[in-house]
């Protein structure tokens, strides 16, 4: 497959795999990737194995030694791999690594560098400073 690429399956219990080879985009029921490399995904269960993703959205998101840009998904499985910003309502983690983490459960071993209690709090911080930037170069104006 080119890179241009895009599957789309017509019937809504097919599988589509990626392997050793890099695609646009990709919808159906069942994503499977194994050492390749996809744009974007849309389906109910995807699994990436030594592969890497742009865009992931999915019911059920499992990774293995791989990593994905962003992730949306009500189940994220990520083992020894990589996610920039996941957001689910359930993530397991094992040995892995993610930027930015929204979630209502995590559990296993994981680096989280923010989570949305943080982002939160790092938003309010960067609003109050801007704001009184603000103020202060008016006074000087004034």
């Amino acid at each position: 497959m080119s890179t241009e690429e895009k599957v789309q399956t017509e019937s809504g219990d097919d599988t589509v795999t990626i392997e050793s080879q890099a695609t646009d985009t990709v919808m159906a029921e069942t994503v499977i990737v194994e050492q390749g490399g996809v744009n974007q995904i849309k389906a109910e269960n995807v699994t990436v194995e030594q592969g890497g993703v742009v865009s992931v959205e999915a019911t059920n998101i499992e990774v293995e030694q791989s990593g994905i840009v962003m992730a949306q998904g009500e189940t994220i499985t990520l083992h020894d791999g990589g996610i920039g910003i996941a957001f689910a309502e359930r993530v397991e983690l094992e040995n892995s690594s993610v930027i930015f983490l929204a979630a209502e459960e995590v559990s296993g071993d994981a680096k989280i560098l923010i989570d949305a209690r943080s982002a939160a709090i790092i938003g309010l911080v960067m609003g109050l400073v801007g704001g009184l930037f603000r103020l202060f170069i008016r006074s000087k104006r004034a």
